[in-house]
């Protein structure tokens, strides 16, 4: 994702400089016009705006919060803008750690949509700050939707993606079961175009139903949500039961060596969670 954002502000005309945790990432970027940093410093020293996108609080909080971090070396007068998918809490960390001067912009889509500048973000911070950064945004982004102060983009985006992996355990499992049940193929596809799978997972039905589960967003990062959503229920005083069997499906797909793949890969965990030999009157 990050990637897909930062060659699309180089397409906009933006200058734009790289830096990566893992070095060596950059190349088709530099060929495009971007410069590689040597370090966080040496990245954040000129700019205007800085945009991170990491896969966890921890990323976010070791690149963001520290001495050799974006908050020691961030201009004055700079803006930083988080597009990573965390917790309300760690935005508004870094926002203290920067000096207030942040942004929380979770996208929602994936990035070949970034790329065709067609994801939504959801931003969350001071509004003289969004309007500072709107412009940047809308070089990667169809829609920015104001959702409150620091740390309101990452809630509502953590609500979101549960939504979206609920869903996605309880297709698997209605395809897991059509297909151990001998459901014709017809029918599996009048299933899907009943109404009653949500449009935004069609794209992935014919992955659940024979796929190889090649994609962008991971079972371990799914995973990753989902607990991020519990624990926001839970610091509201909810126990989410939905949530927490769906989570429990992603860990067994993790734990079965299917973290890195898609989160369409849920549909092997349930595969997998056989009973007793099945009985046939």
């Amino acid at each position: 994702m990050g990637g897909a954002v930062a060659q699309r502000l180089i397409e906009a005309g933006h200058e734009v400089r790289l830096w990566n945790r893992t070095p060596g990432r950059a190349g088709a970027l530099l060929e495009r016009g971007g410069v590689e940093a040597r370090s966080i410093p040496d990245a954040v020293r000129d700019a205007a705006i800085v945009i991170t996108s990491l896969a966890d609080d921890a990323a976010v909080r070791a690149v963001c919060i520290g001495p050799n971090a974006v908050s020691a070396s961030l201009r004055d007068d700079a803006l930083l803008v988080d597009t990573s998918t965390v917790a309300p809490a760690t935005s508004r960390a870094v926002a203290s750690a920067v000096g207030g001067r942040f942004v929380d912009s979770p996208i929602v889509g994936a990035p070949a949509a970034a790329l065709a500048q067609q994801v939504t973000l959801l931003v969350g911070g001071d509004d003289a700050h969004i309007d500072r950064a709107d412009p940047v945004l809308a070089a990667f982004s169809a829609r920015r939707v104001r959702c409150g102060p620091v740390g309101a983009g990452v809630t509502v985006k953590l609500l979101a993606n549960e939504l979206l992996l609920a869903q996605i355990a309880a297709v698997a499992e209605v395809v897991a079961s059509a297909q151990a049940n001998g459901v014709r193929e017809e029918l599996l596809a009048w299933l899907r175009d009943s109404g009653l799978v949500p449009n935004n997972l069609k794209n992935r039905w014919d992955d659940l139903l024979a796929g190889d589960h090649q994609g962008w967003f991971s079972m371990r990062l799914g995973r990753k949500d989902l607990g991020l959503a519990i624990d926001l229920a839970a610091d509201a005083g909810l126990d989410l039961a939905v949530a927490r069997a769906a989570d429990e499906l992603f860990a067994r797909g993790v734990e079965a060596g299917f973290g890195d793949l898609d989160i369409g890969a849920v549909v092997e965990a349930v595969r997998a969670r056989r009973t007793a030999a099945p009985v046939h009157p």
